[in-house]
Formats: C-alpha cells, structure tokens, sequence
C-alpha cells in the first residue's frame, strides 16, 4: 500500500477540489459570464484563476510523468516513483507555509494554489529534461 495516499492526504485533494468547484461556480455564475483570467475582477475570480492555472498545469505534470515513465527500465522506474513521492510531500509542505501565512484571511487558498502552480511548474520542467536526455539516448 506505500503507493496509495493516506486518509489526510485524499481528504485535502477532496477539500482542494471542492474548493476550486465553489469558487468556480461563484466566479462564473454572476450573469453567467465566462471567467476572464485574463484580467479578474474580485477575489473568487482571482482564485478561480489560480486553481484554473494549477489544474493545467498539474495535467501537464501527469502527462510528462507517463512519457518519462514509458521510456524507463524498471530499476529507473522505481526510482523515479520514488523521487515523484518525495517531491509531492515537499511541495505540499512546502505550501502548507503559505496556509500558515495567511491564516484566517481570505486570500489564502490563491495564495496556496500559486505556490503549488509554480512548484509543479519547476516540476514539470525537471521532467522535461529527463525525457529530453531519455530521447538523447
């Protein structure tokens, strides 16, 4: 079971999901306008925006990480699993600060998911490289 997130873990992804579903709807749902990420007007949208930001680019993550592990030996793909779970618990760690920081203000689910969108970002990029020195070979 080391490959299955504990209880805590599900139970926040389900919070994070539920909070990006509820600023969503309350961005969008004002005249029924389409968010503008572009440039957002009020507070929901601003985190909205964020979680949109996130969401995509932790789709991009998930398909690097399929190509870089399509391409590994075995030996390479434990310890890339490895690496991949000890990175997650950083990162969220890392961006728990950040929760910390802005404790009680409204602010801190964007500034939360900004700081886990950059951190995926830089992840994604680390990834690119193996795949890119993987397709070298």
């Amino acid at each position: 079971m080391a490959n299955t997130p504990s209880t805590t873990q599900m139970v926040k992804l389900l919070l994070l999901a539920l909070f990006n579903f509820i600023f969503t709807f309350c961005a969008t749902a004002q005249g029924g306008q389409k968010l503008n990420c572009d440039n957002p007007q009020t507070q929901a949208e601003m985190y909205a925006c964020a979680s949109k930001a996130f969401q995509e680019t932790d789709q991009k993550l998930n398909q690097i990480y399929k190509e870089v592990m399509a391409q590994l030996t075995p030996e390479q793909k434990t310890l890339l699993v490895k690496a991949q779970k000890s990175w997650l618990v950083v990162r969220d760690n890392h961006c728990k600060l950040y929760e910390h920081f802005y404790a009680g203000g409204s602010i801190m689910p964007l500034m939360v998911s900004n700081c886990a969108r950059e951190l995926t970002e830089n992840r994604v990029k680390e990834l690119q490289m193996i795949l890119d020195e993987l397709n070298m070979q």
